[in-house]
């Protein structure tokens, strides 16, 4: 077995596909489901915002109660509850990709449409009624005023919300998700094949680890350069 570490953990990528298999569908299926939940979030959480300032509370409280039971529901027991109950008698899922997908959809849509709507209520009280008083329209107001005023946030939380997709991701394992997390678990932490003389089962694991704090931090970095860049207050 090689004795410098340096080299052991080229060798994990360099001599073995199998963490740069799971890199690309963990990144596949994290920026697919942070698209989409980005925009359902944002319209979820611009709701939220408009039933509570326009006082339409019984329609407030509905929608918040739904979504704060998938934001509480651990996550595991939210996929096996929704498994057994609804995707696999009626639609027949159960495993794959697009399961997967779905249930990282419901994880992380409720948070990012919470996040919005503590956003949109930090924005002054008085920009509503403003809005409207120089003729905008609903629809105006939320593009126009609302969302231009508070776009340096909602970038902060989208990059937010991208890490957070990263570690729902890693329970995917269990509606068949192969991503950098099983891979890091099956071959590294339960894994039986030996590697040698290359490297260890605990190199994978280290660099599965790395491979993922360096995406967070780009993410990071990306996202805060984005927000200051539009911030213009």
């Amino acid at each position: 077995m090689e004795n410098n570490i340096f080299i052991r953990l080229w060798n994990v990528l360099a001599k073995n596909q199998l963490v740069w298999n799971g890199f690309k569908e963990t990144l596949k299926i994290t920026l697919i489901g942070c698209f989409i939940a980005f925009f359902l979030g944002l319209i979820l959480g611009v709701l939220l915002y408009l039933f509570k300032i326009q006082k339409h509370y019984k329609r407030y409280w509905i929608l918040n109660s739904l979504m704060n039971f998938f934001i509480s529901t651990p996550f595991l027991i939210l996929i096996v509850l929704l498994l057994k109950l609804i995707l696999i008698p009626y639609f027949r899922m159960g495993y794959g990709f697009g399961t997967a997908l779905f249930f990282l959809v419901l994880a992380i849509a409720p948070l990012f449409a919470r996040h919005c709507e503590q956003v949109f209520l930090t924005t002054n009280p008085e920009l509503y009624q403003t809005s409207f008083s120089l003729g905008a329209t609903k629809f105006q107001f939320v593009t126009k005023f609302l969302l231009t005023e508070t776009r340096s946030d909602i970038i902060f939380k989208l990059a937010s919300l991208f890490i957070t997709s990263l570690a729902y991701s890693s329970v995917l394992q269990i509606v068949g998700h192969q991503g950098i997390a099983a891979v890091a678990i099956d071959n590294g932490y339960n894994g039986h094949y030996d590697f040698d003389p290359f490297f260890t089962r605990f190199d994978l694991i280290i660099v599965s680890a790395l491979l993922t704090f360096i995406l967070t931090q780009t993410v990071y970095f990306l996202g805060n350069r984005i927000a200051f860049a539009l911030d213009k207050r």
